[in-house]
């Protein structure tokens, strides 16, 4: 089955880029219908893709903290 497939390539591609996320952090990945076109190495650009996107995020504001 094709979703299974692309789970597949999704879970593979975050064992080997995961720790290049925050702990604790939940992520969703949202496959679109082109994901069936997919390959691996594409699967793993996007995933360091993100990784760097949410580097350069500023980190939020803990609730209660005074200014």
């Amino acid at each position: 089955m094709d979703r299974n497939r692309i789970k597949r390539l999704v879970r593979e591609a975050f064992r080997r880029e995961g720790r290049r996320f925050a702990a604790g952090l939940d992520l969703v990945w949202v496959a679109k219908r082109d994901a069936l076109k997919v390959n691996f190495l594409g699967v793993m650009a996007d995933m360091r893709t993100l990784a760097d996107r949410l580097v350069l995020l500023p980190a939020p504001s803990l609730r209660g903290e005074d200014s």
